[in-house]
């Protein structure tokens, strides 16, 4: 039920007004708004085109507006504006800058992109279901789609995604950008403020963080104006661009918004130091113990420390790993800094001898170095970690065909690889048909500083694994270990990563 009208009304009218007053006509093209707010618009501005190309649900028809003779329309009324603003789709642009060399030079008029900031270039567009599950078996499977009408599709949207929360599924779609090359102005429409982080409120009804699907759902109703209910919301620095402007409205529409700063590690820190002392202790000798290591409390607001133990790293991995292996995907990845010597590699290497043990799971390691591999290999076996193995080149064909069957058939769980050797098979000519139970980067800082020109292989780790999560339903957490990796600003190793 709406409850309010449209969240854009008051803004929508606010950018008419500007407009209005000045000398030359305005052309608007509108870039991922709803259906409620495109119906309204005939109230402020003259529609460019032919309402016979919208369909049921009165946004545009991609398959209507690749007829030829209805883009020489759009191009006639475009170079002969007879209305003071004008507007169109942002599907009708793409359109005409496949039929005019410069819009902006050719249009007798100022050109605006009017874009919907409340999404983050991904937007509930209603293009019509079959359309969007085209799309969407598309851009998320490896087979390949001979569809006359996707040819079409694919000429306006780059990607598609399912956003699912309880009792709400809809397919995001993505623009193909023509904008930036033809150096026109884009605008938001919406407004945003600055804000504070403040301790939760516990009389808000839900809690979620910024990444969840759940606030792709309240934008969505948010611009319907419709009912949602007040909101916790948990995130990191780096999130902030992307919901301030959803935080911002829910303010001006008096729905109540927490903000606070997400510390995973403060949950880590108390989860069970000596969980797992006793797999330490059988291969790493009877006098090992968990070392603490020190990190930065709030890395986002200040260097203040606080130690942490090795037996919590180690058990949050594992929680990860079990919750991705148990089908739910409230898993998370995991990037971890600290210095050289301070045992890194066991961060990994229990959680492999457990899960192996316990789920009969591969834990796969991508590693730089055949000298790397080898060495942590034979240091494993030497304390009876038969399960690890390395595949590089330094070994003959018959030898790599020998471990990889030893991999399939369970012998070996731990398996260190280079990320060309990753990239260059398939994951079932690996592993099989057993389950990854956890992908460790070593040395990820090699991602951003080798893999743009020395080793692009580092570059393609993101969109291998990618494929295998979202394409190939393979779903595992991804930790990454690095002693050199620098946290916000310029060069952002952790973010680029």
């Amino acid at each position: 039920m709406i409850a309010r009208d449209f969240i854009g009304k008051t803004y929508l009218e606010a950018l008419i007004d500007k407009f209005a007053n000045q000398d030359r006509k305005v052309v608007l093209f509108f870039k991922g708004f709803s259906p409620i707010f495109y119906s309204s618009l005939d109230n402020y501005a003259a529609y460019l085109g032919n309402n016979a190309c919208l369909n049921k649900e009165q946004y545009i028809d991609i398959l209507f507006l690749e007829d030829k003779e209805y883009q020489r329309q759009l191009v006639r009324s475009v170079m002969s504006l007879k209305n003071k603003i004008s507007w169109g789709f942002y599907e009708e642009y793409i359109a005409l800058s496949d039929q005019l060399q410069s819009i902006k030079d050719m249009v007798d008029g100022i050109v605006y992109i009017v874009d919907n900031n409340l999404f983050n270039e991904s937007y509930p567009l209603e293009v019509g279901s079959n359309y969007k599950e085209l799309l969407y078996d598309y851009y998320n499977s490896d087979d390949l789609c001979t569809d006359c009408e996707l040819d079409c599709l694919v000429k306006y949207y780059s990607n598609a995604s399912c956003v699912r929360a309880e009792g709400y599924e809809k397919i995001f779609l993505s623009f193909v950008n023509r904008y930036q090359d033809d150096a026109v102005t884009a605008i938001n429409l919406y407004p945003h403020r600055d804000f504070d982080f403040s301790e939760i409120d516990d009389k808000a009804t839900i809690t979620i963080s910024a990444n969840d699907a759940l606030i792709d759902c309240f934008k969505d109703k948010l611009q319907q104006g419709m009912d949602i209910p007040a909101l916790n919301i948990s995130l990191d620095k780096r999130d902030i661009d992307s919901i301030k402007t959803f935080v911002s409205l829910c303010g001006i529409n008096d729905i109540p918004v927490k903000l606070f700063l997400n510390n995973h590690l403060l949950k880590v820190r108390n989860l069970s130091n000596e969980r797992y002392k006793d797999v330490l202790t059988k291969y790493w000798g009877e006098k090992a113990a968990f070392r603490e290591l020190s990190f930065y409390k709030n890395p986002d607001k200040d260097n203040e420390l606080i130690t942490v133990s090795q037996g919590d790293i180690v058990a949050d991995i594992i929680c990860q790993s079990e919750k991705a292996f148990q089908g739910s995907l409230d898993y998370s990845d995991i990037f971890l800094t600290a210095p050289t010597g301070s045992g890194k590699s066991l961060l990994f290497q229990l959680p492999a001898v457990y899960l192996a043990g316990k789920y009969n799971v591969v834990s796969v390691v991508v590693s730089p170095l055949i000298a790397l591999m080898r060495d942590q290999v034979e240091a494993l076996q030497g304390r009876g970690v038969w399960l690890s193995t390395f595949i590089n080149s330094d070994i003959t064909f018959d030898e790599k065909e020998r471990r990889l069957s030893l991999i399939r058939d369970g012998k070996y769980s731990l398996v260190y690889l280079s990320p060309e050797m990753l990239l260059s098979n398939s994951i079932e000519s690996i592993v099989g048909d057993r389950h990854i139970g956890l992908m460790v980067i070593d040395e990820a800082h090699l991602v951003t500083s080798w893999g743009r020109d020395f080793r692009s292989d580092y570059w393609y780790l993101g969109d291998y694994i990618e494929r295998l999560r979202k394409r190939n339903g393979k779903h595992f957490p991804i930790l990454c270990l690095t002693a050199t990796a620098k946290y916000m600003g310029q060069d952002d190793v952790v973010l680029d990563t």
